[in-house]
């Protein structure tokens, strides 16, 4: 992937869900077992479309396992060495999400921002900062952000994401089914933190 080696450090962004997880997995498993069939369109993003449910059936399976996936879903392989030795390098880690719940005010916000800051503590997952995005508009919400941080570098694993962020920072898209088809990408693509660390690591 093109990303321009600088010289100084450079403050890294992080998507969350389906970057430091493997959101598509999760939902590919567990959506089996839901709905007692296998995915019908498993290029998706979200499991309504993925299994093709109504929303109202999407809601009952998230109610189901958003807890499972919030608290007990694994970081991705390597992640935790990479965000430990980025940091040892100089570099800042910034968590850019739009996490569902996260950027709300109220009880129901603090659950959900104190759920995923446990979760990054217990799996070893080094940042300086997180950030959270509303999940309407997330593209040009994560573009601001971004901006507003000054965040050099983004991962993420949504193509509408990465389109907008372009223009503020270097852009490196985590493969998923999803974003295959958005082959403007290719250039971009990682598909392991083994990966992102041989690109951006001395």
């Amino acid at each position: 992937p093109p990303v321009e080696q600088e010289t100084s450090a450079m403050n890294i962004g992080f998507d969350v869900d389906g970057v430091l997880t493997d959101l598509e997995g999760f939902q590919k498993r567990t959506g089996a077992q839901y709905f007692q069939r296998p995915p019908v369109c498993p290029d998706a993003y979200d499991v309504e479309a993925i299994f093709r449910c109504t929303h109202s059936e999407r809601e009952a399976y998230w109610r189901k396992y958003i807890w499972r996936y919030c608290i007990s879903e694994p970081l991705r392989a390597d992640a935790a060495d990479v965000s430990r030795a980025l940091r040892q390098q100089g570099h800042t880690v910034t968590i850019v999400t739009a996490r569902v719940h996260t950027s709300e005010s109220g009880f129901t916000g603090w659950l959900f921002r104190r759920m995923l800051t446990r979760w990054l503590k217990r799996n070893g997952f080094c940042y300086d900062r997180i950030v959270y995005s509303p999940e309407k508009d997330a593209a040009e919400a994560k573009r601001r952000l971004c901006a507003d941080c000054g965040v050099d570098l983004l991962v993420d694993d949504s193509a509408e994401n990465l389109r907008s962020v372009k223009g503020t920072a270097n852009i490196l898209c985590f493969t998923a089914a999803w974003n295959r088809d958005a082959h403007w990408l290719d250039a971009y693509r990682v598909s392991s933190f083994r990966q992102i660390g041989e690109l951006l690591l001395k």
